[in-house]
């Protein structure tokens, strides 16, 4: 970046229409950062500094312009870029396609972007290759209409053990670590009774793959993938789910982490394919799909199981100060 070519590290972050840049005054950024002294070619675009908040996180900066390029030689580039407007930018003619496509490694494998094009290589079969719509947006959005916590039990209506909702906004978004559910979702505002991770056991084995209907196909989700270890010694393992405070679920790395995913800009259409490391299931058709959701259990029973609960802490909490008062005079 700049006139003095500063090389400086990009997180791929699909939820993000702009090029965010650290600036090495931020107090409160991590690492080595930008120091925009040192290129001539520098330029504030705004006299006023604007905020931008997404889920969680949220920054505060200018809009401005300098020289941004993609190798050391600057011959893939631009050198007048107008920050948060990446998309409007399309190079000097270097990268034919419009495509970007990524994979998440593990521990056997690396990450990395590709950028102009995709790499059958890296999908476990690439006839199996899914192509999704996106929904015109400023994230990469699909409709999302439930998932499934099991392959194959059946309640006693003969219904697969699967959750669906009415139709929920889906933000693809390779910045964010885990999956954030919805609170408006009957399953977030059962969960929003407990904050922050869910902890579980990290035996893996202990637990069934969890699938999501995605514009009328099941993506399935490994164990190994959604069961996040955040300690090592001892070990301590959660659920990588969290409720998200926007009416929407975001898919991060726990349910990229399965696929080679590729983001299509000219056709507006997302990708996957499980990547060639992963055993999950290949994405399947789900044949009853009708673009409407449907609910198992409705908001209103959700509803009034926490009537329930908090009518049975009252009465709990009443008796209990009866006792203690009966035990006080008791004493005196």
């Amino acid at each position: 970046m700049g006139t003095s070519a500063k090389k400086v590290s990009l997180l791929f972050d699909t939820a993000q229409d702009w090029l965010s840049v650290e600036s090495a005054g931020c107090r409160t950024c991590a690492g080595s950062n930008y120091n925009i002294g040192s290129s001539s070619n520098y330029k504030q675009a705004s006299n006023r500094a604007s905020y931008h908040f997404y889920g969680t996180s949220g920054w505060l900066g200018y809009n401005s312009t300098d020289e941004v390029y993609l190798d050391s030689t600057k011959s893939i580039g631009i050198s007048d870029f107008l920050w948060f407007l990446v998309i409007d930018q399309q190079g000097i003619g270097k990268i034919s396609n419009y495509m970007v496509s990524m994979n998440l490694g593990n521990q056997d494998s690396q990450s990395f972007v590709q950028i102009g094009g995709y790499s059958n290589s890296q999908m476990r079969d690439p006839s199996k290759l899914i192509w999704i719509e996106s929904t015109l947006d400023f994230y990469w959005t699909v409709t999302i209409n439930g998932f499934k916590t099991t392959k194959g039990a059946l309640y006693a209506n003969q219904l697969l053990s699967v959750y669906t909702s009415s139709r929920f906004k889906g933000i693809i978004d390779s910045g964010q670590p885990l999956i954030y559910l919805p609170k408006s979702n009957s399953l977030g505002k059962v969960y929003a009774y407990y904050e922050n991770l869910f902890m579980v056991s990290c035996e893996t084995s202990g637990f069934d793959p969890i699938s999501v209907l995605i514009n009328g196909n099941w993506f399935e989700i490994s164990p190994e993938t959604y069961i996040v270890e955040v300690k090592e010694s001892p070990q301590i393992c959660a659920l990588g789910f969290q409720i998200n405070g926007d009416d929407a679920f975001i898919l991060g790395n726990v349910f990229l982490r399965n696929y080679y995913t590729i983001f299509d800009y000219q056709n507006n259409r997302i990708g996957f394919s499980p990547q060639k490391l992963s055993y999950i299931s290949d994405i399947s058709l789900y044949e009853n799909y009708s673009g409407i959701g449907f609910m198992i259990f409705t908001e209103e029973f959700f509803y009034i199981c926490g009537w329930i609960i908090n009518i049975v802490f009252f009465i709990a909490l009443f008796y209990g100060l009866l006792y203690l008062l009966q035990w006080i005079n008791n004493k005196q």
